[in-house]
């Protein structure tokens, strides 16, 4: 149960990281 918990924390931030990276690329080009 643990191992599986840690897996989808994973998932969740890379899925995280991703989303931030492209909000992050959209604001540089509005700017």
């Amino acid at each position: 149960m643990n191992d599986a918990h840690l897996k989808h924390k994973k998932e969740l931030d890379s899925l995280l990281t991703l989303r931030f990276q492209k909000f992050n690329k959209s604001q540089i080009m509005n700017v």
